[in-house]
């Protein structure tokens, strides 16, 4: 983290601390860092992150709270209870590219979008059958991803009215201190402002579905098929499945 152009380190363990380092110079041209603040929590803390303005930083942990730290103060400013006794703690979280919005993930498997500055729950979704481990925000807070113990990578949508709030946001906040500048290489410069997802193949095939998926998706299809072929397009609704298919129910398939 880079707050008034001092380099800090920022850290949490499962001894329920957070630390607050800071970049020192030494003697010999050595960098080291130093603690200069520590906070001692009353619960264990999960996850952390810095919001955009690198002033201050959200925690998540066991009490199913996200507090929010000015990070040159080291001090507590704000602590929302996000999750009741039933939906368990609060295991990851991220704040979208705004500093607007914050994006949680707690034991009951649902993804949860919050408001950073009262911590009121704008939206509630669930999908994963397992615990939900990374959430991201795409970079002009349009898109959500997440993945899960469940092997599977979900993008979620985000209305129309929250991203648009988002990208004004940012504007304003680039219009007043840019805290990047444009790459020079075009090598990694984008070729548009188009959104990227456009871009991306997203035809559906089960073969890349986890087991439970797959028999879930046959069972609501009154299917009798181990393993399906890509549904990408009518031509290759002939193609046999990737994966080689083995049993009296492949003997079937091969002869339809």
């Amino acid at each position: 983290n880079l707050t008034e152009g001092r380099l800090q380190l920022l850290s949490c363990g499962a001894d329920r601390s957070i630390h607050f380092r800071e970049a020192i110079d030494e003697d010999d041209g050595s960098v080291q860092f130093k603690q200069y603040k520590y906070v001692q929590s009353s619960n264990t803390v999960y996850d952390m992150d810095v919001d955009c303005t690198q002033k201050y930083m959200a925690t998540v942990g066991q009490d199913r709270a996200m507090r929010i730290y000015e990070i040159a103060s080291a001090s507590e400013q704000q602590c929302y209870k996000l999750t009741s006794n039933d939906e368990g703690s609060v295991i990851q979280v991220e704040l979208d590219p705004s500093g607007l919005y914050a994006a949680t993930s707690s034991a009951d498997k649902r993804l949860r979008l919050h408001s950073f500055y009262n911590g009121e729950c704008l939206g509630n979704v669930g999908g994963h059958a397992e615990v939900i481990t990374g959430i991201k925000f795409s970079s002009d807070s349009t898109r959500v991803m997440t993945v899960s113990g469940d092997g599977c990578l979900f993008v979620w949508r985000l209305g129309d009215a929250v991203a648009q709030t988002a990208q004004t946001r940012m504007q304003e906040i680039e219009e007043a201190a840019p805290l990047f500048t444009e790459p020079t290489n075009e090598t990694f410069a984008p070729a548009n402002n188009e959104d990227l997802f456009q871009a991306v193949d997203m035809r559906f095939d089960m073969n890349f579905l986890p087991r439970w998926a797959r028999k879930q998706i046959c069972a609501e299809m009154a299917s009798v098929m181990l393993f399906a072929p890509s549904m990408a397009a009518d031509d290759d609704a002939d193609r046999l499945p990737r994966a080689g298919a083995k049993g009296k129910w492949a003997g079937r398939v091969r002869g339809s």
